[in-house]
């Protein structure tokens, strides 16, 4: 309870902007608790499933998959083309794309909220820096030479707290965006190398 309280004037003592900055870091944690689930719940085998590629990608082939596996963005895409092998190549490949890029943007979601706190949270800092040090100038002026030394570092104080709770928000949401951000790019690579085996090996098929 203590520790709270410390908390509590901590915060308080920058401010109402640092409480903002304090709900744009719990957004922070509850996008990256909600992609971190994501990216851990839709993992696969990805040797396994590139050698079931190998071997031509059937249906039959991928059901050998675990069912928490058939969840990765690499085996529905797989599904898919399978599924679709027998239209035309066009229609084919027009269907795959456009599943790509419906997975594209299911593991890319969340990414724009990071990228805009990580943006707007050091901006929130420096107003929070701006209106402190405002607030310290003032008291100046209106005291005079009898101003309390004490006060006017506190309101110093109050200037550098926003200034750091927002840094500190911005890194976290810049660091979760560019984790996320990598993890996204590997498995579209991943994804691209399959639909390349694939068809290729339908190619091979039809001949």
């Amino acid at each position: 309870m203590e520790k709270f309280g410390v908390f509590f004037n901590f915060m308080n003592a920058g401010g109402a902007i640092n409480w903002v900055i304090l709900s744009l870091y719990l957004v922070i944690l509850a996008v990256f608790s909600h992609r971190a689930v994501y990216f851990c719940r839709t993992r696969c085998r990805r040797q396994f499933l590139f050698a079931v590629l190998e071997s031509g990608g059937s249906a039959a082939a991928l059901e050998q998959l675990r069912p928490s596996e058939k969840q990765s963005p690499l085996y529905r895409i797989a599904e898919k083309f399978s599924h679709n092998a027998e239209k035309p190549e066009a229609v084919l490949m027009e269907i795959v794309d456009r599943k790509a890029a419906l997975l594209k943007k299911e593991m890319e979601n969340g990414l724009t909220v990071l990228s805009f706190i990580g943006t707007i949270a050091p901006l929130l800092g420096l107003l929070g820096t701006i209106t402190g040090l405002m607030n310290a100038f003032a008291q100046i002026e209106t005291r005079g030479a009898s101003v309390d030394i004490s006060f006017l570092s506190g309101g110093i104080r109050e200037a550098m707290i926003t200034t750091a709770t927002g840094l500190v928000t911005a890194i976290c949401a810049l660091g979760c965006c560019k984790l996320f951000e990598h993890l996204s790019s590997s498995r579209l690579q991943e994804m691209s190398l399959a639909i390349s085996l694939l068809t290729e090996k339908h190619r091979e098929a039809r001949v």
